[in-house]
């Protein structure tokens, strides 16, 4: 329905707001890590062999990188859960 393509819609453009919003946070390498394995959603150990990093901080990365999206989310959007 038009509503659920409104939703969806609006959901891509804050996330991209937010991914805009953090990026300046990171270094390239770790960006790059972390748009790879979840944005393209690339297995970790693809990731990993590509960028010449290891598997546990394809990982690493994900994980600051979604804490910081979470905070930012806190911080841009009050109250939204």
């Amino acid at each position: 329905s038009l509503s659920k393509i409104w939703d969806r819609e609006h959901d891509r453009l804050v996330l991209q707001r937010l991914l805009a919003y953090i990026a300046k946070d990171f270094e390239p390498q770790t960006w790059e890590i972390f748009r790879r394995f979840v944005l393209e959603r690339k297995r970790a150990a693809i990731v990993a062999q590509e960028l010449g990093v290891t598997v546990a901080t394809v990982f690493t990365t994900k994980s600051r990188i979604m804490k910081r999206l979470r905070d930012a989310a806190a911080e841009i959007y009050p109250g939204m859960e």
